[in-house]
């Protein structure tokens, strides 16, 4: 029983784990995608001055505002595809290691519970056909091997 407890705690953990550390990707996604914004308002207000300059005085200084603004709608992509690009899956991958042994741990337990229980519903099924036949003393020792390892536990 105690290694059932165990193997529940594992994985509870475990996947509080995982959330927490996807809960951290979203954070970080969600600052560089607001910064990217932000980057995107700029670059579209200077897009903006720059045509207006650009119309107002032919090729001026307003060249170099297009200049900038391109530049700042650059940076807003790649600051939106590193954003796109984070991923929590590489550091929770040992957590999700260890949930996984603890469900097949917890899957072992159930199956040797589930043969020890099947083993002492045969015992009084033969019981029920041979009730005073010496035959049966057999089937008590599953049920006494299953008592044992819940009372060493």
């Amino acid at each position: 029983m105690n290694r059932i407890s165990k193997s529940v705690s594992l994985v509870i953990r475990s996947e509080r784990l995982m959330a927490e550390r996807r809960m951290a990707v979203i954070g970080k996604q969600t600052g560089l995608l607001a910064f990217g914004v932000l980057v995107a308002g700029i670059g579209v207000i200077m897009i903006t001055g720059a045509a207006y300059l650009a119309l107002a005085e032919w090729l001026g200084p307003p060249l170099a505002a297009l200049i900038v603004s391109l530049v700042d709608f650059a940076l807003a992509i790649a600051v939106v595809i590193i954003a796109s690009k984070q991923s929590a899956e590489e550091e929770i991958r040992p957590v999700m290691e260890v949930r996984d042994m603890a469900m097949d741990d917890l899957d072992q337990e159930f199956q040797i519970a589930t043969q020890d229980v099947r083993a002492v519903v045969d015992g009084v099924r033969a019981i029920g056909q041979n009730p005073l036949g010496l035959g049966n003393i057999g089937m008590f020792a599953p049920l006494i091997t299953a008592l044992l390892k819940v009372l060493q536990k």
